[in-house]
């Protein structure tokens, strides 16, 4: 992290994505960093920090300053398996990991929370975001687009809430929509995995 660019640690991240990770002791621990997504608007929001320091959180992932003045969101973590382990510890998300392992603190993570847009939208820079919408007029109709991107596929109980709260977001579009026509209008919800 303080070597490279974020465009390189994320590539190195992303060629281990699966098995076994790309080991790293960036925390003072060794262990398996997972997810590596470039975060752009770094610089732009004055987020910036040492090289190497968390500097934002958001949905359970940690992102980590490069000295390129750009971010890695590092996603998950898995600690080492050690001798007296029957078998290797799971992924898990890497706050909840660092959590565990007494590495950062809840305060901490309040602290570094990062929101995305309001409204759901993408972001119109490279960053991480797991759940976003966006509309297409399709003559009279509205068509509401609902993407998630959630690592290897699965969710969690608040990755499902997210999905839901943006769900209700484009109800709450809707119902504004058909509250300014005086004729009553349809329109399809389409999720789409990313």
């Amino acid at each position: 992290m303080k070597r490279h660019s974020a465009q390189q640690i994320s590539r190195q991240i992303r060629c281990g994505d699966s098995q076994p990770g790309v080991l790293s002791n960036l925390f003072g621990l060794t262990m398996y960093i997972y997810g590596g997504i470039v975060d752009n608007s770094i610089r732009r929001s004055n987020r910036g920090g040492v090289p190497g320091s968390i500097v934002a959180t958001r949905n359970q992932a940690i992102c980590i300053a490069t000295y390129d003045g750009r971010g890695v969101w590092i996603t998950h973590i898995r600690p080492l398996k050690r001798k007296l382990d029957k078998a290797i510890c799971p992924k898990v998300p890497a706050v909840v990991g660092l959590l565990d392992l007494e590495l950062l603190d809840a305060s901490k993570i309040e602290q570094l929370h990062w929101n995305l847009p309001e409204d759901w939208s993408l972001t119109l820079t490279s960053t991480f975001q797991e759940v976003w919408i966006s509309f297409a007029d399709c003559g009279e109709f509205k068509t509401a687009y609902l993407y998630f991107d959630f690592y290897n596929g699965a969710m969690s109980t608040q990755q499902c809430a997210h999905l839901i709260e943006a769900m209700d977001c484009i109800l709450s579009a809707h119902s504004n929509q058909s509250a300014n026509q005086s004729s009553c209008s349809h329109g399809w919800l389409l999720f789409q995995k990313w």
